[in-house]
């Protein structure tokens, strides 16, 4: 079969690739033939690479004060408790009942 090129003459060539994809899959050699691009597995990361991601991202998480959620449970506001209400008698100073 001869590579056909989708971006000539069809009027959704997206479309048509994800349509392509779904039948295929989206690693299946085959869709180079349609002229849709091939998804590549990302490559694999050396170990000296993998510990300075992990160094990065803890790094940043305590410079922006990042925390998960059992790290949240454990802070609580310091939120004052209202006391008990007090209502002052009708007639008196200051009380809005009109008698």
């Amino acid at each position: 079969m001869p590579p056909v090129d989708l971006r000539k003459g069809l009027a959704s060539p997206i479309l048509l690739g994800a349509g392509l994809k779904a039948y295929y899959g989206v690693t299946n050699p085959v869709l180079g033939n349609y002229g849709v691009p091939i998804k590549h597995p990302p490559a694999k990361l050396p170990a000296e690479k993998l510990v300075m991601k992990a160094t990065r991202a803890n790094s940043t998480r305590v410079l922006r004060g990042t925390k998960g959620p059992k790290q949240k449970k454990d802070i609580k506001a310091n939120i004052p408790t209202p006391g008990p209400a007090v209502v002052a008698p009708p007639g008196a100073p200051g009380s809005t009942s009109k008698t």
